[in-house]
């Protein structure tokens, strides 16, 4: 069976708005979400331990592809020997509303909320 050019051009456009439909309504969707309170997070840094485990938990919540990570721990080392330093920076995404970094932090971690944060006494996170 042939397809006339006709039918062929007809289904086309059919195919293609229903797809371009699907993308503004996924935007409006997304958008409609993005109105809400969105909280940030702050990180202690003076007791992170950089051990990793915020960023590690990330990537198995989301399964990011080998080699990819959403968040990461940066170390940045200076000086000399004897006073060589390394300081340890937690880069991580803020996106989650409940995200899997916070309660696998070894250095009492904080409970994150909805709403709002219970804060832990002396707690490495903190989402105000």
């Amino acid at each position: 069976m042939k397809i006339k050019r006709r039918d062929f051009l007809k289904g086309a456009v059919v195919t293609g708005a229903a797809v371009a439909t699907a993308g503004v309504l996924s935007v409006a969707e997304n958008a409609e979400a993005a109105k809400g309170e969105r909280w940030a997070m702050v990180i202690d840094l003076d007791r992170c331990i950089g051990c990793k485990a915020c960023a590690i938990a990330c990537k198995t919540e989301f399964e990011t592809r080998l080699g990819v990570f959403k968040s990461q721990v940066i170390y940045n080392e200076h000086g000399e020997f004897p006073k060589a330093q390394r300081d340890i920076l937690p880069w991580l995404c803020n996106h989650c509303d409940n995200p899997p970094c916070v309660p696998v932090c070894p250095v009492d971690p904080v409970d994150a909320e909805f709403k709002g944060v219970k804060f832990k006494k002396r707690a490495t996170y903190k989402r105000p």
